[in-house]
């Protein structure tokens, strides 16, 4: 009786059906580059001082991706749960960070107050941490909620047949 190779803990690239990877490792891939993404454009654009406007940037987009991608995976994927893991916990949740936005908020008015800065420049300090972490929360909302928008009607113009330009979309 000949006896097996023993079967091999890591199955060779593509031979792996996606849907059988543990979820823990779905996200943390996703994670990775979301965050290596966030790391390539706060390198690209360069910014002194604690408030950090890429990450707005970044925060934004990453909300409008996140809108678009729940109408997909609700209305499209829903048999496919591991592409909001990824795409949606892993990817995006770590190309957006709000945790910096807490960071700037503190840092900015404590870097005025070490300082000495006069009262009118710590004001000054308090408002824009107030306004940076506001712009984050509401432009971000509102980033979502246009992403889903939009990617709803495109999905009903798809249904439909049409093309936004116009035409019977044939």
């Amino acid at each position: 009786m000949q006896q097996q190779p023993p079967k091999a803990v890591f199955a060779p690239p593509g031979k792996l059906p996606p849907a059988r990877l543990p979820k823990w490792l779905v996200v943390a891939t996703g994670g990775a580059f979301g965050a290596l993404l966030r790391l390539f454009i706060t390198v690209l654009i360069p910014e002194e001082g604690p408030l950090v406007w890429s990450i707005l940037g970044i925060n934004v987009l990453g909300s409008a991706l996140l809108g678009m991608l729940s109408v997909l995976v609700a209305l499209k994927w829903s048999h496919r749960p591991r592409i909001n893991l990824f795409w949606g916990v892993g990817v995006l949740g770590g190309f957006t960070t709000f945790s910096t936005v807490l960071v700037a908020v503190v840092a900015f008015p404590a870097e005025a107050t070490l300082a000495q800065a006069s009262a009118s420049e710590l004001w000054y300090a308090y408002l824009m941490a107030i306004l940076y972490l506001l712009l984050n929360i509401v432009l971000s909302v509102v980033a979502a909620w246009l992403g889903t928008l939009a990617t709803e009607a495109a999905m009903r113009r798809k249904a439909e047949g049409t093309n936004p330009a116009g035409g019977d979309g044939a």
